[in-house]
């Protein structure tokens, strides 16, 4: 799958080329741009073509987070991937509210092991663990990142320790 822009998005040629490389090297990647400027859009090709790279070389037993700062962007992601013919269950989507809060409650988490990052969750009383792949922040520029204590600043390093993927869009002209 290669990044092409969509019917209500047309993307340069050097974006295309930016974003495919970036998906062909498995390499991070920030997106800037301004509000509208298309940048989700270009995050939700690039989940999708994640996800299926991953379904075909490791089997079912993975997960990939996106984490939002708004429930209406998370709601949005959803839709796009649905169009996309993303399957569900390879995807945590979750503002970043909705995120600590369900890990406060402990229905999920993450933890670095082996130099790998696992997410789990509790699935009918029982602890399911995930190999997680890929990492995505939508309005990265929103999230909460002072605080060296902050567990945003904590799951960026593990993402990196880990080797998973890491992608980010940015807003340029937000504060």
């Amino acid at each position: 799958m290669k990044f092409k822009g969509t019917d209500t998005y047309v993307a340069t040629e050097d974006l295309m080329i930016a974003v495919n490389a970036a998906m062909t090297l498995e390499r991070p990647l920030l997106i800037k741009g301004e509000p509208g400027t298309g940048k989700t859009v270009v995050l939700a090709h690039r989940i999708a073509h994640m996800i299926q790279q991953r379904q075909e070389s490791r089997g079912r037993n993975f997960k990939v987070i996106f984490l939002a700062f708004t429930s209406s962007v998370a709601a949005n992601m959803r839709e796009m991937l649905a169009k996309l013919n993303v399957d569900p269950d390879r995807i945590l989507i979750e503002d970043v509210r909705g995120f600590l809060a369900r890990k406060t409650r402990g229905d999920l988490g993450l933890a670095y092991e082996n130099k790998q990052l696992i997410y789990w969750q509790m699935f009918r009383k029982q602890r399911e663990n995930f190999l997680v792949t890929d990492v995505f922040f939508d309005e990265f520029q929103d999230f909460p990142t002072r605080d060296e204590d902050n567990y945003i600043i904590k799951l960026i390093k593990a993402v990196r320790a880990s080797g998973a993927t890491l992608t980010c869009t940015y807003d340029e002209h937000q504060s």
